[in-house]
């Protein structure tokens, strides 16, 4: 989950509906049910594996189950649905639930939400390296970087992955075998190069999953996420990635501290 953090900044800003629902209930049915659908809130079952996988040497077999169970949970769609809706029908005005889904039904909202989707991919992964190397030879326009600049401004993703990114790398730390290790890491992971590494890898994300939208296009977008609705809708799926990450990271600490020595 954590290694598709990068490409999948895009999406969190993207929700894709198909039904024509007037209504506020209908519309806000629809933006929740998009909403549960972005892929950086639902981890597949691999990922998931891969963070019980980093404790679970500590833990008895029960133990891991248990864990596992929980972190499911954390992620399911019906825990998600229910925060957001909550979120959704309590803070957003009739005008931003409108704005937010006229935005879901458009064609640049498809666009950012299938190249996202495929980013995601073992395939996508590939077609990233590609990119990068095609990036080296073929520099961005200016016009381009202004413009993925300016999103990476007004969506606050280099912020938020910091952010998610750190805590992260504070918890792997904790893992070290002993104190002085520990502390290693923790110092290393707060040294400029971390954290250029990090803003670099935020960049790369960001320009490959908007890849496929033209100049014309990008532009649209930020009128969209520089809207009313845009800007809350930004502001609440940072809450709900800062607040699942928590919850993860939560969940492994709480397993370690009370998991039984194994025999």
């Amino acid at each position: 989950m954590l290694a598709k953090l990068f490409l999948m900044f895009p999406v969190m800003f993207c929700l894709f509906a198909c039904h024509r629902s007037p209504s506020r209930d209908q519309m806000i049915a629809e933006i929740i049910k998009s909403g549960v659908e972005n892929p950086h809130f639902q981890g597949s079952s691999k990922e998931l594996e891969q963070l019980v996988s980093a404790v679970k040497g500590r833990l008895t077999e029960a133990d891991t189950n248990q864990l596992r169970q929980r972190l499911n949970e954390i992620v399911s769609t019906n825990s998600l649905s229910l925060s957001y809706q909550t979120e959704v029908a309590t803070n957003f005005s009739d005008s931003e639930i409108k704005e937010v889904y006229d935005f879901s039904k458009s064609s640049i909202s498809s666009k950012i939400l299938s190249a996202s989707r495929r980013a995601a991919t073992t395939e996508g992964a590939y077609e990233l390296q590609i990119f990068q190397t095609e990036l080296a030879k073929k520099p961005l326009s200016p016009e381009r970087k202004t413009l993925l600049e300016e999103y990476m401004r007004v969506s606050g993703t280099a912020e938020l992955s910091s952010q998610l990114m750190l805590g992260s790398s504070e918890f792997f730390a904790s893992l070290e075998p002993t104190p002085e290790k520990q502390k290693e890491a923790m110092k290393r992971i707060r040294t400029p190069s971390f954290q250029t590494m990090i803003q670099s890898g935020v960049l790369l994300g960001s320009y490959f999953s908007l890849r496929e939208l033209s100049d014309s296009e990008l532009k649209d977008y930020l009128i969209f996420l520089k809207s009313a609705g845009g800007s809350r809708l930004t502001k609440l799926n940072a809450s709900q990635a800062l607040r699942l990450n928590q919850e993860l990271f939560r969940a492994l600490n709480e397993s370690l501290s009370k998991a039984k020595p194994k025999r």
